[in-house]
């Protein structure tokens, strides 16, 4: 037999992993079935998320200097052998980027990611809430 002190911090342990077990239950599920509702029901409230576009990584040194530059004065620009070679080696990696982006749908790449995160999320809380819920249960019968 255990201690009362020792019985109640038992207790309240039991039921505080319950209560995360349950908030890790229902969160994913909301989530998953906001996910189901915007792709089969409400695909419109997505397509916003269609126009944002995954870039490379622009040359910005030069970048900033020729903006710097033509902002006050409006003529040839001088640009060095260096940035030529940074300019091309982006003009190529821009245009791999786009030869290989052009048929990923990234919305449903998001959607899929969330709800492999939710799953694992809701398996996990389940897990936690069935077995401490079962403990529970089998602590109030022995009362």
């Amino acid at each position: 037999m255990q201690s009362p002190r020792k019985e109640v911090i038992q207790l309240i342990y039991l039921y505080i992993v319950t209560l995360v077990g349950l908030f890790m239950i229902v969160i994913p599920a909301v989530d998953i079935i906001k996910i189901g509702l915007e792709k089969w029901i409400f695909p419109l409230a997505v397509q916003d998320d269609y126009d944002y576009r995954y870039y490379p990584p622009e040359p910005y040194p030069i970048k900033e200097r020729i903006v710097g530059e033509t902002a006050t004065e409006i003529g040839d620009l001088k640009v060095t052998e260096e940035e030529k070679l940074a300019l091309e080696r982006w003009k190529v990696q821009f245009e791999q980027w786009e030869e290989k982006d052009k048929n990923k749908d990234h919305v449903s790449i998001q959607m899929q990611r969330s709800m492999v995160r939710d799953i694992s999320i809701l398996l996990g809380g389940l897990v936690l809430f069935l077995s401490h819920g079962y403990v529970l249960r089998k602590k109030r019968k022995e009362q």
